[in-house]
């Protein structure tokens, strides 16, 4: 199986429970983190610089090869008491993603799943366009966060995505946190009218599936401690999409995206090493038997 992901990568600045703590991150980190455990692939298009640990993604390629600048895009994020998170950016000029036209063509039509993970709201309609018309065959599937995101100056704001629904409709998977967008659900609803497979995460709570015109919750699994939920939502869509390519089936895919998901929970993102027979290990253990 092979992967392609576009969307940045970066570098976290993560300020948790009297804790600093500086690794890896962004959906593409996540993403193609834990489908190289799962054996597929990944080739991850994202800008980064000199400081980007690409040690954490041994089976994964990059475009471009080598690194443009000496700095990776960096994300704050200050973890509250109350459990929210506030977060600010820097390093926004080597940010910018390569517009798709320049991307090599034959990249395309080899990949089983395309993810477009924007962190930022950095990705142009015409790109959004052509990733979907340039990737025809295999799963495409979408994480929305970075629509709903506005730079303040270094800071992020939370707005309304204004991209057509009718183009996020052209996507097979939607995967978008409750976190990013307080509409979700509302915005699920819509999307999920059709074929495409909408599917709203809340960390280590339940999540709830839009399907032609349905809705579906489904259970997390129970997990005896929770370090650091950031990337948790990018693990759920990359886990899931694996196992939906595998078996074509929502219910295994979701039950096993939940299992990759609440595995992550514990741990910090460079910890983060389960594959295939620890995911169906756990949810067995917790009662749930998954057939890949």
């Amino acid at each position: 199986m092979k992967a392609l992901i576009y969307g940045n990568l970066t570098v976290d600045h993560n300020f948790h429970q009297n804790m600093f703590y500086m690794l890896p991150g962004g959906a593409s980190y996540y993403i193609a983190r834990s489908l190289g455990n799962l054996g597929v692939k990944t080739l991850v298009i994202s800008p980064y610089g000199e400081d980007f640990p690409k040690i954490y993604l041994p089976h994964t390629r990059f475009l471009p090869e080598k690194p443009a600048s000496k700095q990776t895009l960096i994300f704050k994020n200050i973890y509250l008491p109350d459990g929210t998170r506030k977060q600010s950016v820097e390093n926004l000029k080597d940010s910018i993603l390569p517009p798709v036209d320049n991307l090599p063509p034959d990249i395309f039509p080899t990949q089983d799943l395309l993810f477009v993970a924007p962190i930022l709201n950095n990705i142009a309609t015409s790109d959004l366009d052509k990733l979907l018309k340039f990737t025809s065959f295999g799963l495409k599937i979408l994480l929305p966060q970075g629509f709903f995101r506005k730079n303040l100056k270094k800071e992020i704001a939370s707005v309304k995505c204004n991209f057509s629904n009718n183009l996020f409709r052209s996507f097979d998977i939607i995967v978008v946190s409750e976190k990013d967008c307080s509409e979700a659900d509302n915005l699920a609803k819509y999307w999920g009218q059709g074929q495409t497979i909408v599917i709203v995460t809340r960390a280590e709570k339940n999540a709830t599936v839009y399907h032609l015109g349905t809705k579906k919750n489904y259970s997390s699994f129970k997990v005896k401690s929770i370090f650091d939920e950031t990337g948790a939502g990018d693990i759920f869509a990359a886990a899931f999409a694996f196992a939906f390519y595998k078996t074509g089936k929502i219910n295994p895919a979701v039950f096993f995206a939940h299992a990759a998901s609440a595995l992550s929970l514990p741990l910090l993102p460079k910890e983060l090493k389960y594959g295939l027979q620890e995911i169906l290990y756990f949810a067995r253990h917790q009662g749930i038997k998954i057939n890949l």
